[in-house]
């Protein structure tokens, strides 16, 4: 049962990304570079759920990737907010 629970997850998760992904794919604006990155990820993602495994990438540890999202959100979630680039 675990097993079918985290792949309801990750099939869930593919699809928010193929949508995040169609939508900045179809902008004029989308720089070659994260258009490169769209597909790549759209890649992964496609040759992971199809084979059953993730190849060749390294998979980040629970705690990382939670400090990460918790990190995004709270940077991004309110508008007064601002994100400047370096």
């Amino acid at each position: 049962m675990e097993q079918n629970y985290w792949k309801e997850i990750a099939l869930y998760l593919a699809d928010c990304h193929a949508a995040t992904a169609y939508y900045e794919l179809s902008k004029r604006s989308t720089s070659k570079s994260e258009r490169e990155r769209q597909i790549s990820l759209c890649k992964l993602a496609h040759e992971s759920i199809k084979n059953g495994y993730i190849a060749g990438k390294r998979i980040s540890s629970e705690e990382n990737v939670l400090e990460r999202l918790n990190n995004i959100i709270e940077t991004f979630e309110h508008p007064a907010v601002t994100f400047t680039r370096k």
